[in-house]
């Protein structure tokens, strides 16, 4: 079959299924390509990809609009909630607008710092107010002891508004998932849901292509500005970052943009600003840190040897074999039954190498499944329903498409969907890189934009955490972003995933990154990581 044959619908299936990826499950676009100095936009016969004048801003004035917290308030916090209404295009009708839902944790000091902390979270197109409430304990709390700490849901997801979210994508996913239709047919369906999603966020007036990293670093400059905390008659009090994941790319976008307005910046699991993680991210190379360092736990060597050759033999018997296991839909509790082959497996391992919590379990969960017990395996293949449930996918699809899709080629994305074990098993053989192209173009996402191509340059203290086991943002990531921020510290967590500094208040990352709030200017001590062993992993 040609690859230009289902050129319009190919991409559509593959980028619903890429949304997943951007989350942690990488192998559709995993490679072990070296990292390029620079992004390359698509080339000039693209029409929509290619780079545009930056556009003139209008004038406006940011508007806040208090309003009821849309979450439980944590028992002890005095949080101030509201709305900050922003043109949607800063370059277009200032009175086309959108409102982004903020939530103001007020600090316990009598006399906090005038620096406040502004959260900003991954994804994209994950909410960030009720997620705030859920890790008030371990994340929010300790940081009020001296600042105030500002949560907002990035426009286009949460609760504010618009919400690009997409229930045809969801709802089409979740039937698929519960093996509902036949492989064939698989790319009209995801278009006609993509499509169908496109059309009624166009009908309800929403453009698409004001959802960009760069739309919403205006957003963070406003809302520290009409929230009181820019430049005030007393002089100036700049903002502290706070980014996880795709949220330090955001930040770097506000550090380059808006330097003036930012005192200090933390960068956990950090995602380049100049990287496209289509072309960049290895889940062979994360696994690998895995292999590597049960090998060297005499516990875990001697309870599962040869995990590597273990790992690597089960994945070509399911992919011969496959076999079928039940999960849950977390909406409905609903079970469906999932085929599991080389690559699905696979994939679940990559994933559970995201969180601290789940990488101890790893290499007994690889056993069991050896031996005939694929119930853990069960959990990694959920996680990517419970991320279509969380996730507003056509913010995601906008930022994608602007920031990954339209960076690289469609020859480059052509060989790296030929290279990925998930192309066969997945049905996307006749996908091809201009269908992704195409697909982004169809979408109507922001074209490249050529400030993007260049690495983060920045004199602003930033404190870069990195775990030394996480898949999704590894830590090669932070280092690269290190060398060009010259008061910028890295530090690499040992047996930590994803996001380190969410582990609570004697979390090693969090000791260090309080510190750092406090004295941005000085290298915090980091002699707790020297502490630090691999994981404990769970033996038999």
């Amino acid at each position: 079959m040609k690859r230009r044959q289902l050129s319009r619908i190919a991409l559509a299936a593959a980028l619903s299924l890429a949304t997943l990826s951007c989350a942690g499950v990488r192998t559709l676009i995993a490679t072990d390509t070296p990292i390029p100095p620079t992004l390359t936009p698509v080339p000039t016969e693209t029409p929509a990809p290619t780079s545009t004048p930056i556009p003139t801003e209008v004038v406006y004035t940011p508007v806040f609009e208090p309003a009821a917290c849309p979450f439980d308030v944590p028992a002890g916090a005095t949080v101030d909630c509201g709305y900050v209404v922003v043109p949607e295009d800063r370059s277009g009708d200032p009175t086309d607008t959108v409102r982004l839902a903020v939530a103001v944790y007020r600090s316990f000091s009598d006399d906090p710092a005038p620096d406040p902390v502004i959260y900003l979270q991954g994804g994209p197109g994950m909410e960030s107010l009720g997620w705030s409430a859920g890790f008030y304990g371990l994340l929010v709390k300790p940081i009020l002891a001296e600042r105030d700490f500002i949560f907002f849901d990035q426009r286009g997801t949460g609760r504010s508004e618009p919400e690009l979210d997409c229930l045809e994508l969801k709802l089409l996913f979740l039937q698929d998932a519960g093996r509902g239709f036949p492989a064939e047919g698989m790319m009209e369906r995801y278009t006609n849901a993509l499509m169908m999603c496109r059309d009624r966020l166009v009908i309800e007036g929403v453009n698409l292509a004001a959802y960009t990293s760069a739309d919403s670093a205006a957003d963070v400059k406003d809302i520290a500005a009409v929230l009181g905390y820019g430049e005030q008659p007393s002089g100036l009090f700049p903002v502290n970052l706070y980014g996880i994941s795709y949220g330090t790319r955001l930040a770097q976008a506000v550090m380059r943009d808006y330097p003036e307005i930012v005192r200090s910046v933390v960068l956990d699991s950090v995602v380049p600003i100049d990287v496209s993680l289509y072309q960049e991210i290895s889940s062979a190379a994360s696994l690998q840190v895995l292999f590597d360092g049960c090998a060297a736990d005499p516990a875990c060597s001697a309870a599962y040897p040869d995990l590597e050759v273990v790992f690597y033999d089960l994945v070509e018997q399911l992919d011969a074999e496959p076999v079928v296991v039940e999960i849950p839909d977390p909406r409905t509790g609903r079970s469906y039954a999932i085929e599991v082959n080389g690559a699905r497996f696979a994939s679940a391992a990559v994933w559970a190498l995201s969180s601290s919590y789940t990488i101890p379990l790893i290499p007994q969960a690889i056993y069991q499944a050896r031996d005939g017990n694929y119930e853990p395996v069960v959990y990694g293949m959920a996680a990517p329903l419970l991320m279509y449930e969380s996730i507003s996918l056509g913010m995601m699809i906008s930022v994608e498409c602007h920031d990954h899709a339209f960076a690289t080629t469609p020859d480059a994305l052509d060989g790296l969907i030929a290279d990925s074990r998930l192309t066969e098993a997945l049905g996307l053989l006749s996908l091809s890189g201009e269908d992704v192209i195409e697909v982004c173009q169809m979408w109507g996402a922001a074209p490249f934009d050529p400030r993007d191509g260049e690495p983060l340059t920045s004199d602003i203290p930033t404190l870069v955490l990195a775990g030394e086991y996480d898949s999704t943002t590894p830590p090669l990531f932070g280092r690269r972003v290190a060398e060009t921020l010259s008061a910028g510290y890295c530090f690499e967590f040992p047996g930590e995933g994803h996001a380190p500094s969410t582990g609570g208040a004697g979390n090693c990352a969090q000791r260090i990154l309080l510190a750092f709030l406090d004295d941005p200017t000085v290298e915090p001590d980091s002699a707790c990581i020297a502490e630090m062993d691999g994981p404990d992993f769970v033996v038999r």
